[in-house]
């Protein structure tokens, strides 16, 4: 993996629950790590 990939942001959806009690969706942007053991390779 290159340095530019480690370095683009990723955006990922998680769940929010408001003031209210209700969850909804909402996305955020992540910096993506690299983690030992995991294979995204198809």
């Amino acid at each position: 993996m290159t340095d530019e990939r480690r370095s683009q942001l990723e955006m990922r959806w998680v769940p929010v629950t408001d003031e209210a009690g209700r969850t909804h969706m909402e996305a955020v942007w992540v910096v993506p790590t690299v983690s030992a053991g995991i294979s995204h390779a198809a």
